[in-house]
């Protein structure tokens, strides 16, 4: 995306979230995403994502570990990167079964669900569950998740409100470790499939979702579920490998100036920005 179409979503997004702020009783956002705000915010993994599936019960007859990869975007979920890993694996020695699913519908991901031993979800995520390692969750299939810090984002949640993935640095080396970890050690895989699926079973089935939307209407909100944006310090967003992420917000800044990133009323969070373009 061209730098001036950055600049003018960053100040049209500030814009809204100002706006609706000012009429909004209260605010649900993600923590790496809420960044904008002006007041406090319920942390929308606190809610929880509903999800229509019940939880499922599948067993793969595979004789060797399968792994499924199905990237919505392959450039913003390294999918070059998971590529260079399996290949890198398999001239080692390793014997796994790679499925990669690319522009398939969402019945036929879900079918290689079922096949699969586990998945990779993606490299450069700010969350630790998102929508296809919820899936899979649902049917006890364990994912790899890489991210930037994304423990921060598990810090500012109740420790029974943390989606156990398979937590990584996004790099290639410790993505080939956790694939190594999930092929060999099969109680591992399986117990961590089994907490993944109890997590989404409690946590994120629509009925109690709609029961913690319910407590947010009747003023029945937790103070752990609050979140102040101004203690928000993951910087790294999504879908970005770092170094380009350093690269796009100097040239950004060269361009517009510091206080185009809207984040003036945030001095601590806007200095921690800058220190790590360096």
């Amino acid at each position: 995306m061209p730098i001036e179409k950055i600049y003018k979503r960053t100040l049209n997004t500030k814009k809204d979230v100002v706006k609706i702020s000012k009429y909004a009783d209260y605010i649900i956002d993600a923590p790496s995403s809420g960044i904008f705000h002006e007041q406090k915010i319920i942390n929308w993994f606190c809610v929880g994502i509903p999800q229509k599936q019940d939880v499922l019960t599948t067993s793969s007859q595979n004789t060797i570990t399968t792994i499924l990869h199905s990237p919505s975007n392959p450039a913003a979920k390294g999918t070059d990167v998971i590529r260079q890993a399996i290949k890198e694996l398999k001239l080692e020695g390793y014997e796994f079964k790679y499925i990669e699913m690319i522009n398939r519908t969402n019945q036929q991901v879900l079918d290689a669900i079922c096949e699969a031993e586990f998945i990779i979800d993606q490299l450069y995520s700010d969350t630790p569950m998102a929508a296809f390692a919820t899936e899979a969750a649902f049917y006890g299939k364990p994912a790899i998740v890489g991210g930037y810090e994304i423990e921060k984002i598990n810090a500012m949640l109740p420790a029974e409100k943390r989606p156990p993935s398979y937590l990584i640095y996004p790099s290639k080396e410790e993505l080939k470790k956790a694939i190594i970890k999930l092929i060999e050690d099969k109680e591992f895989r399986q117990n961590l499939g089994k907490q993944a699926q109890e997590f989404v079973h409690k946590n994120w089935n629509a009925k109690h979702v709609a029961e913690n939307y319910l407590r947010i209407i009747n003023n029945d909100i937790p103070e752990e579920w609050y979140i102040s944006p101004y203690k928000i310090d993951f910087i790294y967003g999504c879908c970005i490998e770092d170094v380009r992420r350093r690269s796009l917000i100097s040239e950004y800044i060269q361009k517009y100036g510091k206080e185009s990133l809207c984040l003036s009323d945030k001095k601590d969070i806007e200095m921690l920005l800058l220190s790590n373009l360096t």
